[in-house]
């Protein structure tokens, strides 16, 4: 006689016994498969892709020079890119006089890190940004 004892939390503990019996025939028969649907030799190695074909939304962060025609080339930058803007959040600027700086929140729709990287560098080579930008990937389901 075989003897289960289904130990955990609620649901679970029952499912987890209900897939280990109806194991039992199958191994019973001799019935034997390859956990990966193959046999382990005839498996691949997987490749990495590129990071730069990573494929996901972007947080990207900017220390803008507060000038008529900042947030045009900006936004123009990233559509020469293929990049569609989710959100784009200015803050008031840090100091007056000259040299002011805005902080400018940009968050992309789903792209390349290929195109963002083309399209950040293409804003810094403007001249519109102060500082070095930053760039977070978004992992959304």
């Amino acid at each position: 006689m075989l003897n289960i004892l289904p130990v955990g939390q609620g649901e679970a503990s029952a499912v987890a016994v209900a897939d280990t019996v109806a194991e039992l025939p199958r191994l019973a028969r001799g019935v034997q498969g390859y956990p990966f649907g193959l046999p382990t030799a005839a498996l691949q190695v997987p490749r990495r892709a590129p990071m730069q074909l990573h494929e996901g939304g972007y947080y990207i962060r900017l220390a803008a020079v507060n000038k008529p025609g900042t947030a045009a080339t900006i936004a123009g930058r990233m559509a020469d890119e293929g990049i569609s803007l989710e959100s784009i959040v200015q803050h008031r600027p840090t100091r007056k006089g000259d040299g002011e700086q805005a902080t400018v929140i940009l968050i992309t729709y789903a792209t390349t890190e290929e195109a963002v990287r083309r399209a950040v560098a293409a804003i810094e080579a403007e001249g519109v940004i102060a500082n070095p930008p930053q760039v977070i990937r978004i992992e959304k389901d």
